[in-house]
């Protein structure tokens, strides 16, 4: 047992932040991220390996139709920090967070999609934004709800913020 407030929220919320101390750096964390949100869950060659196999070739089959590539037509843009941003929080779930948000902007219509990473004042902030637009499409207020408090549970901090004249998504963590 972490805490009593960790446990609360296990059992209330159906979340674990088992492993909310661990320390990583968020360049590279969010680096393989934007490298991964194209990637398709199987390998095109899978399918035709498990021709033989009955039950194998059907989840195979499965996992192909079930698969929609909400980030095919989006083209994305990271901006490092200068800095190593080194952030102490659960990093499955950081990722997860982050993801969810790009997820809304592209299920919203948004074709490409800035992320800035900047180290200043002994914070960490990541900066989603527009790349083809003035503005930034919604994030359903539903979904803002969720994204704050999940972010507040891991330590750090979600909003929606004007940056450089910009409409953007900012999540920050203490360095």
């Amino acid at each position: 047992m972490n805490s009593i407030l960790t446990d609360f929220i296990n059992v209330m919320h159906g979340i674990s932040f088992q492993y909310q101390e661990t320390l990583f750096e968020m360049n590279e964390a969010i680096t393989g991220l934007v490298g991964t949100l194209k990637e398709k869950p199987y390998k095109e060659e899978s399918i035709l390996e498990v021709v033989d196999d009955r039950e194998t070739y059907t989840q195979e089959l499965v996992r192909r139709i079930a698969y929609k590539p909400l980030f095919s037509s989006v083209t994305f843009d990271f901006e490092p920090s200068s800095e190593k941003a080194v952030i102490s929080t659960d990093r499955d779930a950081f990722l997860d967070l982050v993801t969810a948000a790009l997820e809304s902007l592209a299920a919203a219509g948004e074709k490409g999609i800035r992320l800035e990473l900047e180290t200043s004042g002994g914070k960490a902030a990541l900066y989603l934004s527009s790349r083809t637009s003035e503005g930034t499409s919604l994030i359903r207020p539903s979904k803002m709800d969720y994204l704050k408090h999940s972010i507040r549970v891991c330590g750090g901090d979600f909003n929606k913020t004007i940056r450089k004249g910009v409409d953007c998504y900012v999540f920050k963590f203490p360095l």
